[in-house]
């Protein structure tokens, strides 16, 4: 892909036409990709860069990817990564698909879905709160975690994790923040499925809660924000009016 301004884009596919890697100008110049990995429901699990020791362009890169699917099914295990644990597995999942890249710090990103089997969920786990839904033990099919790479050189990672009610509407995020701060969002939902409420508790070197209340009209249409901190007064920070 080209674009004004900037240099050429390439992008190599595997032989289910998903994205493998893509480079752009800059990345060149470093001789890296950034690779993706999928599960065998096609879905992004593992975001990372990948780095040959000689530099090739991308028809080369094309030809080597070819060269590793060569003879393989749309369904043979070696398109897809599994959530495992144990020898042989990186950030809980299995090294099986292109490109296989052993070492932690080149990946940027993870993602985790269908259940909450991964390694930082045991210091975000659940918690109930008065007022709110319970979470939805069966979350087929749903984002349950992710890591994100800290790029400021300690090779640290930001855990976040997800929790949903029956509807499968995002009913708690747990975030953790550089300093050992952790966020906690509560959200309440109406019946048709706008937020009533939600509550963001900051806990660590930094202790504060936030909470936001939401209003609409007969047609859904949002009518006014209040806001508070800690368990302060309710403020109203907007109310709307319509023709």
């Amino acid at each position: 892909k080209k674009v004004p301004g900037a240099r050429p884009e390439y992008f190599v596919y595997d032989g289910r036409d998903r994205l493998v890697l893509r480079q752009d100008g800059e990345m060149r110049r470093d001789n890296k990709w950034l690779f993706h990995r999928y599960d065998a429901l096609n879905r992004t699990v593992l975001t990372g860069f990948y780095r040959r020791s000689a530099p090739l362009d991308r028809e080369q890169l094309q030809a080597v990817v070819d060269a590793f699917y060569h003879g393989a099914l749309p369904d043979d295990p070696k398109y897809h990564e599994v959530r495992e644990k144990g020898s042989g597995t990186l950030l809980g999942y299995t090294q099986r698909s292109f490109p296989k890249v052993h070492s932690a710090q080149q990946y940027l990103k993870v993602y985790y879905y269908d259940n909450y089997d991964f390694a930082h969920q045991v210091g975000q786990r659940f918690r109930s709160t008065e007022g709110y839904a319970n979470r939805e033990s069966g979350v087929r099919g749903q984002l349950t975690g992710t890591k994100t790479k800290l790029l400021d050189g300690s090779h640290g990672w930001l855990d976040h994790s997800y929790y949903y009610d029956a509807k499968y509407r995002l009913l708690q995020q747990v975030s953790a923040h550089p300093g050992g701060i952790q966020e906690r969002s509560h959200y309440r939902y109406s019946f048709q499925g706008q937020v009533l409420e939600s509550r963001t508790d900051y806990s660590g070197p930094l202790s504060l809660s936030i909470g936001e209340r939401f209003t609409y009209d007969h047609r859904d249409r949002l009518l006014s924000t209040e806001h508070r901190i800690n368990e302060g007064d309710w403020v109203t920070l907007a109310h709307h009016r319509y023709n």
